[in-house]
């Protein structure tokens, strides 16, 4: 639910910050492990939710090389995140997701898609 702590604070609706950081240290640090030691036995796929509202493309790079370190073969979708989940802000168009997905595919990805009200776009280099 993001890279940074204010943005994770705002997705999740926590007021705690250290709360938070525990919990946002605690989702990167599930994901190393289960990649680590359970990568051949156990699927994992990451949703990153986005939307302009509340976090930034440069976050969204930031997320993307973060699990390109992890594994770039780790299959991950981009989330239209909508008003009705939390907020009252329009959702995504299918062309700025799209646009939004090149990004992560810029950071190496190898399997990524997002989520748009058109339905999916797929991008697998």
């Amino acid at each position: 639910k993001g890279f940074r702590l204010n943005t994770f604070m705002k997705i999740t609706g926590l007021e705690d910050k250290d709360l938070s950081k525990k919990y946002l240290d605690t989702a990167w640090n599930a994901v190393k492990y289960i990649n680590r030691k359970y990568k051949e036995t156990i699927f994992l796929g990451l949703g990153i939710p986005y939307n302009k509202a509340f976090i930034s493309l440069d976050e969204i790079r930031q997320i993307g090389e973060e699990i390109c370190k992890i594994d770039p073969k780790i299959q991950v979708c981009l989330i239209d995140y909508r008003g009705e989940f939390r907020s009252k802000f329009s959702q995504p168009e299918p062309e700025e997701m799209k646009s939004v997905l090149k990004i992560l595919k810029t950071n190496g990805l190898k399997t990524a898609c997002c989520q748009t009200k058109d339905g999916y776009a797929v991008n697998q280099g």
